[in-house]
């Protein structure tokens, strides 16, 4: 189940052709649409439309976007201003009408934002709340934490421990590797295709020897490997822990022996989410609750009104 028309495949780390090319890869299969959204309402709709249509490479007979039967107009309204700061002082009055004329509480409250390098878009309007005195949070600071290369690394890694296979495992080493790009992968993908096996298993019978060299990537997509093998087979995860939880125990096994650094931050987002799983889960199980539950944690503990990019809001439901 996808939907190439959302740009949320690159966030978190896909790509949509794995979508659009699946008719080709597997004979056979049919494209049943699901186009009638029951979330948003009728006018906020007719804006997301505006833009899905407006993509020149749009299939013509590609279903249109239709809002439930029952959903009521919703409200939605663009407006200008002049200026940063014109914009900070204007969304920071819209949200103390929010607060004080309807009675929403701060935390019911997203501003949203496509992107917001060094905080050029969040950073005024948060300053212009705070002179108003109204409290702000920003639990996508989670997200970007986990999203460095380094802690995605570790993630990565960790998965592989959990199941050496794990072909997206190794495709994000690969993408996160400077100077091997999609010219390798993509090499790595045909290959698969063309004997039937999983990506993992191209890429690991294809070391040393047999990489198709892909613009001289070869040598650095073998290097990676070189250091990645060793550590797994120096290290082994168990079944299951019984004495300890998996947060305290990657914590341990990273300081003995440690494929990268391991931030403090990530290490206090492993042990925060040991207080959420149930014991004697298996690793890899672990590892997929991470993410989600580090957010969900962070946006628990959050009091104020939150910042966030469109992408980590997806599936949240606000009143403002």
């Amino acid at each position: 189940v996808g939907d190439d028309e959302q740009s949320i495949y690159s966030f978190r780390r896909a790509h949509p052709q794995g979508i659009r090319r699946f008719p080709a890869d597997y004979e056979g299969c049919a494209d049943y649409t699901l186009s009638v959204s029951h979330r948003c309402g009728s006018e906020i709709i007719a804006w997301a439309r505006h833009v899905i249509e407006g993509d020149p490479t749009r299939p013509a007979d590609r279903a249109r976007l239709q809002p439930a039967d029952t959903a009521a107009p919703g409200e939605v309204a663009l407006l200008g201003f002049p200026s940063n700061s014109a914009e900070a002082r204007g969304v920071a009055q819209i949200i103390a009408a929010l607060i004080e004329k309807e009675g929403l509480d701060p935390s019911e409250i997203l501003v949203l934002c496509r992107g917001d390098y060094n905080a050029a878009f969040s950073g005024p309007i948060k300053k212009a709340l705070e002179d108003l005195g109204i409290p702000v949070d920003d639990p996508t600071a989670v997200q970007t934490m986990l999203d460095e290369p380094t802690n995605r690394a570790i993630i990565l890694l960790l998965r592989l421990l959990a199941d050496r296979n794990d072909s997206l495992a190794w495709a994000g080493l690969i993408e996160l590797e400077p100077g091997v790009g999609d010219a390798f992968t993509s090499s790595i993908y045909e290959s698969a295709r063309e004997k039937g096996v999983r990506f993992s298993e191209a890429l690991l019978e294809g070391f040393p020897g047999g990489f198709i060299d892909a613009r001289g990537a070869r040598n650095k997509a073998a290097a990676l490997l070189d250091r990645i093998l060793p550590w797994l087979d120096r290290n082994s995860a168990p079944e299951a822990l019984e004495e300890k939880a998996w947060g305290e125990w990657i914590i341990e096994a990273l300081l003995a022996d440690p494929p990268v650094p391991l931030s403090d931050e990530l290490g206090e987002v492993l042990l925060g989410v040991d207080e959420l799983v149930e014991p004697g889960m298996p690793l890899g199980r672990y590892l997929g609750l991470v993410q989600p539950l580090a957010r969900d944690r962070a946006q628990s503990h959050a009091g104020g009104v939150r910042f966030m990019s469109m992408v980590s809001s997806k599936g949240l439901t606000v009143e403002a």
